[in-house]
């Protein structure tokens, strides 16, 4: 278990102060909460508006 995981919402900065996930073609911007492991530098990023999530769905290509 990785012991060393930090969060926070919009704590990777692009642009106005966060990288946007553009769910589809009308909806604004979803700002993403980001997760790093200061141990070994992995990164990562989660929707986490459940609405926008299903807008993905509709208007995203399925991978596999």
């Amino acid at each position: 278990m990785a012991t060393s995981i930090y969060k926070r919402t919009a704590g990777i900065s692009r642009g106005d102060g966060g990288v946007h996930v553009y769910p589809g073609a009308v909806m604004k911007p979803s700002k993403l909460d980001d997760y790093a492991c200061t141990g070994c530098g992995t990164i990562e990023s989660y929707v986490p508006d459940p609405d926008k999530l299903q807008t993905m769905e509709k208007s995203w290509s399925k991978v596999g």
